[in-house]
This record gives structure tokens, C-alpha cells and sequence, in this order.
């Protein structure tokens, strides 16, 4: 699945229903499609000329499992996943969903703090 720039500097990735898309500065992915979807994803970034180990931080829009489906397995647990202090407990409950429930998830917004592991790795690019 080749990824489509749509702005200088941005990819959109279509996986069927959903859209994923690549900021190429840094290689930040945003959103992560069904847990299907990791394969199309790494095959999309490739297509722009640039590896999965690039990826560095992954965003979540929101919390339902076509969104955030393939972060854990695109993140290796070392990529930062963040989503919005808003949808925290829906992330939770999809990741129950997707088979990933020990997974962590990084919260911005609302002035709530980024903490432990991973999601200081995002606090120091995002924050």
C-alpha cells in the first residue's frame, strides 16, 4: 500500500475505511488503523522511502479500535503513543478489545501531565 502525499511533507494511507496518515518530519504516524492493518502501514512508510524503525512517536485522533488498532504492534513498546486525556478510558477499553490491554498509551491535553517509560520520549518531542 503506497502511502499518497497529500502535503508537502504529509502521507495519507488508506486502509479501507479508515485513514492513517505520516507527517514525514521525524516520521510521526497518526492514527494506526485495525490491528490488521500494521503490515500496510510499515509497507506504506517504506513507499516514502524511509523504514518502521523511523517511526518515532505515534498519535492517536481517538480512542475506537480503527484507530488505534495496530499502535502497540507498530510501536514495539518503544515508540511513544499518545492520545488525548479525554479518551483515555475509551483507549483503555479498545485495547481490551484489540488483545493489547497492558499496553501503554501516553495522555496530552488539559494541561494533565506525560510520565513514565515511553511517554517521556514523547513529552520531550511534544511537550
Amino acid at each position: 500500500m503506497a502511502a499518497k502525499e497529500v502535503l508537502p511533507g504529509l502521507f495519507a494511507i488508506k486502509l479501507g475505511p479508515v485513514n492513517a496518515f505520516l507527517i514525514d518530519e521525524g516520521l510521526t504516524l497518526i492514527d494506526s488503523g485495525l490491528p490488521k492493518n500494521a503490515a500496510e502501514i510499515e509497507e506504506a512508510i517504506r513507499s516514502i522511502g524511509r523504514a518502521p524503525e523511523d517511526l518515532t512517536s505515534i498519535v492517536l485522533t481517538h480512542a475506537h479500535p480503527d484507530h488505534l488498532g495496530s499502535a502497540a504492534h507498530l510501536s514495539g513498546g518503544t515508540i511513544p503513543v499518545a492520545i488525548h486525556g479525554d479518551d483515555i478510558a475509551a483507549g483503555k477499553a479498545s485495547l481490551v478489545k484489540v488483545g493489547r490491554p497492558d499496553f501503554e498509551i501516553a495522555v496530552f491535553g488539559h494541561g494533565r501531565p506525560i510520565t513514565s517509560g515511553a511517554s517521556n520520549k514523547f513529552a520531550q518531542k511534544f511537550g
